[in-house]
């Protein structure tokens, strides 16, 4: 899959504790230091992240977050042009860790 120009991430969850990370290219977006300033809200990746065909990475760790990538640039789901990223699984170990890129 290849992200247009104009994709956008959306992270759910009201609360953050500190295994709760997103990372997009290997830089923190939410959580591991970058804050919790974008929880609840959709974001535009950056233009160098969408305008190479191979990114952006995205990885989700922690077991009580979820982030959804819409591709289409608009933030809400249509057909199969979305992908969510992420564990709610207070089962599985706190270290989990979920990454996707096109």
């Amino acid at each position: 899959l290849a992200l247009p120009a104009a994709g956008s991430v959306a992270v759910r969850r009201s609360q953050l504790d500190i295994n709760q990370k997103v990372y997009i290219e290997g830089q923190p977006v939410l959580g591991d230091g970058a804050g919790e300033g974008i929880l609840n809200m959709c974001q535009g990746f950056a233009r160098q992240h969408v305008e190479n065909p191979n990114a952006p990475e995205v990885k989700v760790c922690g077991t009580g977050i979820k982030v959804t990538v819409f591709m289409r640039g608009r933030c809400e789901e249509y057909y199969e042009h979305q992908q969510t990223i992420g564990k709610c699984d207070k089962g599985m170990p706190s270290t989990t860790c979920e990454s996707f890129s096109p």
